[in-house]
């Protein structure tokens, strides 16, 4: 690879931007990781506590076992080990530098608008690779909340869940109008309930 060509810009700094930059320099290809926050930023944040549901063979990269006693993975056995795999392939990572857009720079190219801490600036890649993950971009349930009484004078909160059509675009083309419980066809109190109700005076 030419000493001018510009590196492959990965958007994320997490196990799989680390994967994807090892591969990528194993082809003989430079790849940088640009982060918001920092290496492995979303595992850090996790609680504590975090064990991974999955397991050690199936967490891996690189071709590095994941060696663990347990066969769940805990947090800070996460982030020894992948911030040890990214050292050890010398995984080069830009932290603190929010990508705001890439777009099209003939011939070949892209452009990518970062911000760092000395403000917006623009840089060319000849590809990008997004592995931002879920946890800093969630898309949240379409979820409203109301309180209800029965005819029986009981309360209870029904969580009415409504659905969307999301075009190519990711944008929403359809949303349908949140259905409505009526008092009169709503359920009655469980005999548990009424039974310990004090009777009113």
């Amino acid at each position: 690879m030419a000493s001018s060509e510009p590196p492959v810009a990965i958007v994320g700094a997490g196990p799989t931007g680390i994967a994807c930059a090892i591969e990528l320099s194993r082809r003989g290809i430079g790849a940088v990781c640009y982060d918001k926050g920092f290496l492995l930023d979303t595992i850090y944040h996790f609680p504590e506590e975090m064990r991974w549901f999955s397991t050690r063979d199936l967490l891996d990269i690189a071709g590095v076992p994941f060696s663990t006693p347990d066969a769940h993975p805990t947090r800070l056995e996460s982030l020894a080990y992948y911030r040890g795999v990214a050292e050890k392939f010398r995984v080069r990572v830009v932290p603190q530098t929010r990508v705001h857009e890439i777009r099209s720079h003939p011939p070949r190219r892209l452009l990518l608008s970062i911000e760092d801490r000395t403000g917006r600036r623009e840089i060319t890649a000849p590809a990008a690779i997004f592995a931002t993950g879920f946890f800093g971009n969630p898309r949240r349930l379409d979820v409203r909340e109301k309180t209800y009484r029965t005819s029986t004078g009981a309360l209870f909160r029904p969580i009415l869940f409504t659905t969307a059509t999301w075009s190519s675009s990711a944008r929403r083309t359809r949303r349908p109008k949140p259905r409505s419980i009526s008092t009169a066809t709503a359920p009655a109190s469980p005999s548990w309930l009424e039974a310990t109700r004090s009777p009113t005076v």
